[in-house]
This record gives C-alpha cells, structure tokens and sequence, in this order.
C-alpha cells in the first residue's frame, strides 16, 4: 500500500470517529431522540433499558412531561406501583398549559 493511500485510509477514520462522536453527543442530549429510543425498547418488552433512556431524557430536560408519563408506564409493567405513582405525580405535577414546547420537550 503507498503512502498516499495509508494517509488516506487515515484520514477518512478520523472524520469517521469524528463523526460518531458527533452523533453519540447529539443522541443523548437530545430529549425527543431519547423518548423514541425508550419507546423502541418498551416495544421490544426490554423494560430497563426503556427507563434508563427516558431517564437520560428527564437528565437533560426534568420538566418532560412525557417522558416522566411513558417511565410511569414502564414501572407499571414492571409491577413497581410506588416507582410509577411517583413518575405519574412528576408528570401530573407540571400544568400542561404551562406550553406545548415543555409538554414535547423541546428546547
């Protein structure tokens, strides 16, 4: 292989990972990416792992009234009535007319 091509190879692997470590940032700053990604694994039965994600969402944005409501319901698979009340309370604790824009967690 020349050298041209090395530095090529080289190159391209570190827009790669620059890349990924772009999109790993944006993914898990980002509240309605996070809801989609807990709803995938709620879809999936894996009841954990949907929290921890709804949990990374309320991480960046505590007031996401969703996310607080679809952890609620994961608890409530999970048999964990005292985990779902509290979730459903901080959900139900927010007014929904306080705006649209916190109800979708958008910044």
């Amino acid at each position: 292989m020349s050298q041209e091509n090395y530095e090529r190879i080289e190159h391209n692997t570190h827009l790669y990972h620059k890349l990924l470590h772009d999109w790993h940032k944006s993914v898990f700053t980002n509240p309605p990416i996070l809801k989609i990604l807990g709803n995938y694994y709620s879809l999936k039965f894996e009841r954990e792992k949907a929290i921890s994600y709804f949990k990374r969402a309320l991480q960046v944005n505590r007031n996401c009234l969703t996310a607080w409501t679809l952890m609620g319901h994961e608890y409530v698979e999970l048999k964990n009535t005292h985990a779902a009340v509290v979730a459903y309370k901080r959900a139900l604790g927010k007014s929904f007319f306080e705006g649209i824009k916190e109800y979708i967690c958008v910044s």
